[in-house]
């Protein structure tokens, strides 16, 4: 196991590495450059913009001096917000993104795997229909769709709800409803098939035999073996809500790093781009490998030096 984990943990460098070179090359070939969105700067102002940050150097030294910053561990200061590093920046958002992702994961988790339970156990029935139903409806429903809709049901015609902000518990709602109804519709597919896959199986029958209560059955036998496929794919999944919470924080008006992202995009922040980027790539890796190392830890047939079965 502490082999297999030193080597995930190296294969992360070159990945990292890789993201950086491509995040850098794409920022950079974009038309304009990070004055161009305020007013119109007198030609010296703008000289003396880029010798300051560096921009007015070649591409591969700028290149190579933020490598070289990267392992001093300095990110940059952002352009956007001066007098603040990156770190400075991120540091305001990374909590409520990653509250806002853990809440929508866990909703996702306590949703969707009962539901693809009950599914698989109603086989081919009205509640095995209709969970289905509910799942693809969530699973093809845009978030900034959903997100929209729940605000003008909730919000404005109902006013039960707050339409944005964060901070509060009422604020928390929408978001993470919004943020967690595609993950939920997911993870009922998967549990769904894994459990009629475990179904048929002879432990299962030995089980029923031996005159165990149905809830035992299911809990400690066809669930336990079902959570294999459903773990694999829990990994990708709670990235995807940290990563992927920009556009419900931008719906919503929450003040995490999505949101920062953005901005930094429209206003061509270089140094907040590439420190996101890397964060959001870092969040992917690390979810991943805490994935793999579950997979390892829970199915023996799994040999943690190859990392298969």
């Amino acid at each position: 196991m502490s082999h297999y984990l030193f080597r995930r943990l190296l294969e992360l460098i070159p990945v990292l590495l890789f993201v950086t070179l491509i995040t850098f090359t794409l920022m950079h070939l974009a038309p304009g450059d990070p004055w161009d969105r305020q007013r119109t700067l007198p030609p010296t102002v703008r000289a003396n913009l880029n010798a300051y940050y560096a921009l007015d150097q070649p591409l591969p030294v700028q290149f190579g001096r933020y490598l070289l910053g990267l392992l001093r561990g300095d990110l940059g200061v952002s352009f956007s917000n001066p007098g603040y590093s990156v770190q400075e920046v991120l540091g305001r958002g990374i909590a409520v993104t990653m509250h806002l992702g853990l809440l929508a994961g866990t909703a996702a988790v306590v949703t969707g795997v009962p539901l693809g339970v009950l599914a698989a156990l109603r086989q081919n029935r009205p509640a095995d229909y209709l969970s289905m139903l509910v799942a693809i409806i969530g699973y093809t429903t845009p978030s900034f769709v959903l997100g929209l809709f729940l605000i003008v049901i909730f919000a404005v015609e109902l006013r039960w709800l707050p339409p944005g902000g964060w901070g509060r518990p009422a604020q928390v709602v929408l978001p993470v409803i919004t943020l967690a109804t595609a993950p939920t519709a997911i993870l009922a597919r998967y549990t769904r098939a894994s459990m009629l896959d475990v179904r048929d199986h002879d432990f299962v029958r030995t089980a029923h035999a031996k005159g165990l209560r149905e809830y035992v059955v299911i809990t400690r036998h066809m669930l336990r073996n079902a959570l294999g496929p459903i773990i694999t794919v829990l990994g990708p999944m709670m990235a995807a809500l940290v990563t992927g919470s920009f556009v419900v924080e931008q719906i919503f008006r929450i003040p995490g790093i999505g949101r920062l992202y953005v901005s930094a995009i429209f206003a061509r922040d270089y140094p907040l781009i590439m420190g996101t980027t890397l964060l959001y790539a870092t969040i992917v890796a690390v979810f991943n490998l805490v994935v793999d190392l579950l997979a390892v830890a829970l199915d023996p047939r799994v040999d943690a030096t190859q990392g298969r079965v």
